[in-house]
């Protein structure tokens, strides 16, 4: 099955899944989700099925990469990728029977935490799906018909109705043996205090009598759920959601996005609104690109999830104060992740749910067409709220639309901006430039990391190919290096590199895969080899040359025969050099070991053979010091002396 996925799926499709990529020649570019940078120094390769990141050394192939991402074992990633891609997982026979017709917890032993979550979460979503649709969820069914809602898109969004009781979902949990302990870490129950046991009364149920809206995750998995009362006077909140658990992070999740982000392509852009009726009522009316965050503002882990699919946002918050302010802040946040925004000027008092019932799909369609750019936008706002005629006024309104192209990254784009504004307000752009300068260098104090302050574990990078490295570690990596980019060295050192003059390492052992492969002529395939295996992909050395070879710039196919033949010398000779290293550390280990034994041996016969064999060694040993380079022929033929 690794086989197959290794064969099936390609990673420029999986990595493209969480970010934009923009390609250059053969290769993909990407700012590196392992690190914060400005200028993207991710790069994946096609042709060589792996990742390699120049600012941390993170590398890998595609497993690595989900891993990564998901925050899954191998095992993990190879399910998760299985599953988009329709690949067969085969299955060890359940050790236990499905009670009711529910999967007990224990039917695998070996499920992570995260997938028993999934699990539960899937079949209890399901769950509240059929009592929606039974004689229970009535109260649920009558809410729905007023508010317009079809039993087509019932069945859609699997919605669903929890009973109005303190242990129903309990009971559901005993009844298809899933633990308490397990209910509790999916969200489903509430802890009572001071109880410190699992106890049936130890809990009750988080969502009781609401009407349930699965929240899933971007492939589509059940993570949570958001909880609506149907009581129009009721004293709780109007929503109830899952709290934070080991899938359900709501500060990282869209509703709809699962959805929704095919669609992001076709339109250019995603469209956000404020809540889950209004996503429905988007995609009732043919506005497919439409995503909510989940129960909180629009933050910068929504922001960098958006930018993985597309460079737009529009933002279609309600029409009050509170929705106007949500927009301003959004804004921000997704100019700082590098997004273009527009806002949608909703009519007052509307959101687009309500749109949609009361106008139709075609006025909502227009409502939304019909957006601002993010400055004029904020404009028309500021000019609301402050007397654009009075110095005060404009000085206020200034400052609050310059906080927000400070944010912009690109001077060329700032200034435009403040000649805009300059017109806008008929305020000379030197007072406009000097405010934003100001408004600069306090956000930059502001972003400044406190000297001795600890930086994320993100940030980490990975050693660095030189610093600690020793000569011999640096010839193996060069001779791999160019056995993988040059099969006229690669088929030289089946001949001229010994097996045992190469460490075992991560990188002596892929300079021995390549060699390897070469021999069987097999070469042309050992890129995606490498690639494959796990240990040696991951090794960011190994990822680094599998990225790009630090003899790009030497062309042994040039045109010109004159130049073809010396950068080819050029590289046997690297080559040479490189070896005349392993040879010089085989002899030395080689040495040593005869010493070792001329001490311990008490057989004449062996003590001669030793000293003549250590007589030969110290004498290859000192020519080697004496050549800068191995002669013509010694190793890699053809190589300049």
């Amino acid at each position: 099955m690794i086989d197959e996925i290794h064969s099936r799926v390609d990673i420029v499709e999986v990595i493209g899944a969480y970010l934009q990529l923009k390609r250059r020649g053969n290769d993909y570019w990407a700012q590196c989700p392992f690190h914060h940078e400005k200028t993207p120094s991710f790069k994946v390769s096609a042709t060589r099925q792996a990742f390699y990141c120049f600012g941390c050394k993170k590398s890998g192939n595609l497993f690595h990469f989900v891993q990564a991402q998901e925050n899954v074992d191998f095992v993990g990633a190879v399910r998760l990728l299985a599953q988009r891609y329709g690949i067969h997982i085969p299955e060890p026979p359940p050790r236990t029977c499905r009670a009711a017709g529910g999967v007990a917890e224990a039917a695998d032993a070996k499920a992570s935490p995260k997938e028993k979550i999934f699990a539960l979460l899937t079949e209890i979503a399901e769950w509240y799906h059929s009592l929606l649709k039974g004689a229970e969820g009535e109260p649920g069914r009558r809410y729905l018909a007023e508010r317009g809602i079809p039993d087509d898109v019932v069945v859609a969004y699997k919605l669903g109705y929890s009973l109005d009781s303190w242990d129903a979902t309990l009971q559901w949990g005993e009844r298809h043996r899933y633990s308490r302990e397990l209910l509790l870490a999916a969200g489903l129950e509430v802890p009572k205090e001071d109880t410190g046991t699992t106890s049936r009364n130890s809990c009750y149920d988080r969502f009781r009598g609401r009407l349930m809206f699965p929240i899933c995750d971007e492939l589509g998995r059940v993570v949570g759920f958001s909880a609506r009362t149907l009581e129009k006077e009721a004293g709780g909140a109007k929503y109830v959601n899952t709290p934070e658990t080991a899938v359900f992070q709501k500060g990282r999740l869209l509703y709809g996005l699962h959805l929704a982000r095919l669609a992001f392509k076709d339109s250019g852009q995603a469209l956000i609104c404020e809540g889950q009726l209004d996503v429905i009522a988007c995609h009732r009316a043919g506005i497919k690109h439409a995503v909510a965050p989940q129960g909180t503002a629009f933050t910068e882990n929504h922001a960098r999830l958006l930018k993985r699919f597309t460079d737009t946002v529009t933002f279609a918050f309600d029409a009050d104060a509170a929705g106007q302010q949500a927009a301003v802040r959004s804004l921000e946040v997704a100019f700082n992740a590098g997004l273009a925004a527009r806002v949608v000027a909703l009519p007052e008092g509307e959101d687009p749910d309500g749109l949609f019932r009361h106008a139709g799909a075609a006025a909502l369609a227009t409502a939304l067409g019909q957006s601002l750019e993010a400055f004029p936008f904020l404009l028309g706002l500021c000019r609301r709220q402050h007397d654009a005629r009075s110095p005060e006024g404009r000085s206020q309104i200034a400052q609050e639309i310059l906080k927000l192209v400070a944010v912009l990254p690109d001077p060329v784009v700032r200034a435009t901006h403040c000649q805009w504004l300059s017109r806008e307000l008929d305020v000379p752009e030197p007072a406009l430039y000097e405010t934003l300068n100001r408004l600069a260098q306090t956000r930059q104090r502001a972003s400044r990391t406190p000297r001795g302050a600890s930086l994320p574990a993100t940030t980490a990078a990975a050693p660095a190919l030189g610093g600690s490295t020793t000569v011999e570690q640096r010839a193996e990596l060069t001779l791999l290096d160019l056995a993988l980019y040059h099969g006229f060295i690669a088929h030289a050192l089946t001949t001229g590199l010994p097996h045992d003059w190469v460490s075992d390492t991560t990188v002596g052992r892929a300079l021995n895969l390549v060699v390897g492969l070469t021999e069987q002529s097999e070469w042309q395939t050992a890129a995606r080899e490498l690639a494959k295996d796990p240990e040696l992909a991951s090794d960011p050395r190994i990822g680094e040359v599998l990225a790009e070879s630090k003899f790009k710039d030497i062309d042994p196919e040039h045109e010109d025969e004159h130049v073809r033949e010396h950068n080819e010398k050029r590289l046997r000779r690297a080559a040479n050099d490189c070896l005349r290293v392993l040879h010089f550390r085989g002899i030395e280990q080689r040495l040593k070991a005869v010493q070792a034994a001329l001490q311990t041996t008490q057989d004449p016969e062996a003590i001669a053979t030793l000293q003549t064999e250590l007589y030969e060694l110290a004498k290859q040993r000192d020519q080697l010091k004496r050549d800068a380079t191995l002669k013509p022929g010694a190793a890699v033929a053809g190589a300049d002396t």
